[in-house]
């Protein structure tokens, strides 16, 4: 069983000024929400992280999770947002 992390933030000063929302905060809660939940140990690679606004089209990142996810040879189960 597998799974990715998807975070995001809004600008770079939302990542850098509001500690509760930022990637790190994000990336720790979602790793810590896999392995009492889900019993899965994540890793570093398993995580696709963007600057941007959620309304914008050319979510580059959010599009290359998407492609991952969807080959069925990746086997992923869940998506942790």
């Amino acid at each position: 069983m597998s799974a990715v992390v998807y975070i995001r933030v809004s600008s770079k000063k939302q990542n850098k000024f509001n500690e509760s929302t930022s990637l790190d905060s994000q990336e720790e809660n979602c790793f810590l929400y896999a392995k009492k939940h889900l019993n899965l140990n994540l890793i570093q690679n398993d995580t696709y992280e963007e600057i941007g606004s959620a309304f914008n089209d050319s979510r580059i990142m959010f599009k290359r999770m998407i492609r991952y996810v969807s080959n069925e040879y990746n086997k992923i189960k869940y998506i942790l947002i």
